[in-house]
């Protein structure tokens, strides 16, 4: 499934692809970018050529979708909860058994104002107790069919140690002033 949506996907909107050499896959990673529509997903999955696994909001686990969800391996979030335990066990362990994680941060599509909406620590989180690396990506343009407006950047990777609030500030800052300079261009 994933090589027809990487066919179709790539197809239809053509996103220009920096970066894609950063990607590893002798180890998993957790991706982690900004949120810009709900087709970011199918982005990331049509680009990323191994088993990737999304965090996602839990009101997607309703009604017949569920099942399509659950299939795709989405891992369920409660953001009604300040700390979501169930869904940051369920990162580790996959990221501890070779798959990779992606999760979009803010949370949720930002439709502020503002470049990006603050981050929370669940990424910062699973890399400091899995020692896995962070690779940052930034989305930018508009998902127009065969506009060629998409693109898409990944950048170096991220190790963190042992301040999660200064190693999500980094992550956050390093999305935030690449998306900066992606919207002078």
């Amino acid at each position: 499934m994933q090589r027809i949506l990487k066919v179709v996907f790539l197809g239809i909107y053509r996103p220009g692809v920096t970066g894609l050499d950063k990607i590893k896959y002798d180890k998993p990673l957790i991706l982690v970018g900004n949120h810009t529509n709900n087709l970011d997903a199918l982005l990331l999955l049509s680009l990323y050529d191994e088993n990737l696994r999304f965090l996602g909001k839990h009101t997607l686990f309703r009604g017949v979708k569920k099942y399509f969800f659950k299939w795709m391996g989405v891992i369920p979030v409660d953001r009604t909860k300040s700390k979501n335990h169930d869904a940051l066990d369920e990162a580790i362990s996959s990221l501890k058994s070779g798959v990779s994680i992606c999760l979009f941060p803010e949370g949720t599509i930002n439709r502020t104002k503002e470049l990006i909406m603050p981050f929370k620590y669940g990424a910062v989180k699973m890399a400091q107790e899995t020692k896995c690396s962070i690779l940052p990506f930034v989305i930018s343009g508009k998902y127009r069919p065969f506009k060629n407006e998409l693109k898409i950047e990944f950048l170096d990777t991220i190790e963190v140690e042992d301040n999660l609030v200064l190693a999500n500030e980094k992550l956050m800052n390093v999305v935030k002033s690449t998306l900066k300079k992606e919207i002078v261009k």
